[in-house]
């Protein structure tokens, strides 16, 4: 039976392996049509040779009705937290990992807290690299790691912030998200987005309009 293949992000980065090729190649071969949610990553698919007439990028939805701005609907994180309600909260959530660019972010935060006397981070999900950031703020009581958040909790985590902000980078062996869904579901619920210009970010965050696009690996 022919396949449909939607491309998510570490998919392709696997895919690039020398040791699976030949497996891709075969995969590809049976496949009528493939997606992504990236131009980045529907490129990447087509330099293993996928025709590129069958290859489409398709970005991601979002279910507004579930991340829609407003009162928490269950969880005050901003209790949660020990956060005050008058504070600004900026919020990032994803994988402790490297090609989430927290590693840039990090860095920054002290001056950026300084600035901002009444700014709160919050940096929300589990990952390998997840006590080595702990570690680095220290005991910096406005950054807050509640750790992996279940996806029934996040709608209320988004409302309890004011802004958003994702670092994303390429790391070091060229593995990239594709259309992160926590920057969607961000601007579901009303929050100004703060990310890097890469891979399918830039298809939904409107310069000046709902966010800012800074450059691949820049601090704020």
């Amino acid at each position: 039976a022919p396949l449909a293949v939607g491309l998510h992000g570490s998919d392709v980065f696997v895919a690039e392996r020398r040791g699976v090729r030949s497996a891709v190649a075969a995969a590809l071969h049976r496949t009528a049509v493939v997606t992504g949610c990236s131009p980045e990553l529907v490129d990447r698919v087509c330099a293993l040779g996928f025709p590129r007439s069958r290859a489409h990028v398709i970005p991601y939805g979002v279910d507004a009705a579930k991340f829609a701005p407003g009162p928490p609907r269950g969880r005050d994180w901003r209790q949660c937290l020990g956060i005050p309600g008058t504070a600004t909260v900026l919020l990032s959530v994803g994988r402790m990992a490297t090609k989430k660019g927290y590693q840039v972010l990090i860095p920054e935060l002290p001056s950026l807290l300084a600035r901002h006397p009444a700014l709160h981070v919050v940096l929300a999900g589990a990952g390998d690299r997840l006590g080595e950031f702990r570690a680095a703020m220290g005991s910096e009581p406005r950054v807050h790691f509640p750790g992996a958040v279940g996806h029934d909790d996040l709608p209320d985590l988004f409302r309890a912030a004011d802004l958003f902000a994702l670092p994303a980078v390429h790391d070091s062996r060229g593995n990239v998200d594709g259309l992160p869904n926590v920057i969607l579901e961000a601007m579901a619920t009303a929050l100004p987005v703060v990310a890097t210009a890469i891979s399918g970010i830039p298809q939904a965050v409107r310069p000046e309009t709902t966010g800012l696009l800074v450059a691949e690996g820049d601090g704020p």
